[in-house]
């Protein structure tokens, strides 16, 4: 039997530095074209000496009312890319397909900070640190990538500090891994992402691009819902 996206669940992990809001609206969206949508939350703790394990296991812990062995896709956005092996090490799932949106490549024993585009941007992003945490941001600092300020209220409300730690720890990648299909979706005002996309696409990866910001899913959940819906009827295609 051929699978269809609405056989199969697809679990959407959003980036350690927000909360699981961000991909609440496509969720809701997906969920009422007919396909199942799970949000686990990652959470950072203090005193976490591996902070990645500890993200694996909130997403395993999250899936836990799906059967073993069943299939399942992947997605990431920004951050949560990085996750993806180590998720799919957590989990007794079959993963069927990975999607990346706007969102960071793994690459074996990288950390977050290792991959950002220039050295300058990785020593920026550690200065804005005090006492080993990242500040949180306030709506001011987000009105330029969410529009609406009541979706802008929900998004801050999640939002806590994480320590820096989450960017500065070294993430392995099994060696078999990628075992499923590849997509990547990329919104076209972000470049820092761009070098992710080019290098999808040269992985011979499908790719999908929408105009808008880093946090397009809460600007527009229809046309990022359905984009994925479609990414994901792609990836079926190639099992």
């Amino acid at each position: 039997m051929n699978l269809r996206v609405h056989d199969v669940p697809v679990v959407l992990l959003h980036s350690p530095l927000v909360g699981p809001f961000t991909w609440r609206p496509v969720a809701e969206y997906i969920r009422n074209m007919g396909t199942e949508v799970f949000i686990p939350t990652l959470r950072n703790h203090d005193t976490s000496p591996c902070y990645w394990k500890d993200h694996a296991w909130s997403v395993s812990e999250a899936l836990r009312t799906i059967p073993p062995h069943s299939k399942i896709v992947l997605a990431g956005h920004s951050g949560a890319g990085s996750l993806l092996p180590s998720v799919r090490e957590s989990l007794d799932h079959k993963i069927i397909g990975y999607i990346f949106v706007d969102a960071i490549i793994p690459r074996h024993n990288c950390s977050r900070l290792d991959q950002f585009s220039t050295p300058a941007e990785a020593k920026a992003f550690r200065s804005a640190a005090q006492d080993g945490k990242l500040p949180v941001w306030k709506e001011e600092h987000v009105q330029d990538f969410i529009s609406d300020p009541s979706i802008r209220r929900q998004f801050v409300r999640e939002l806590a500090p994480m320590p820096l730690a989450v960017y500065e720890e070294k993430i392995p990648v099994p060696a078999y891994w990628p075992d499923a299909p590849c997509a990547f979706l990329h919104f076209s005002c972000s470049d820092t992402y761009l070098p992710f996309r080019k290098e999808a696409e040269e992985n011979g990866w499908l790719t999908a691009s929408i105009p808008g910001r880093h946090f397009h899913m809460l600007e527009d959940p229809e046309t990022v819902g359905n984009t994925l819906l479609d990414l994901m009827e792609r990836l079926l295609d190639h099992q």
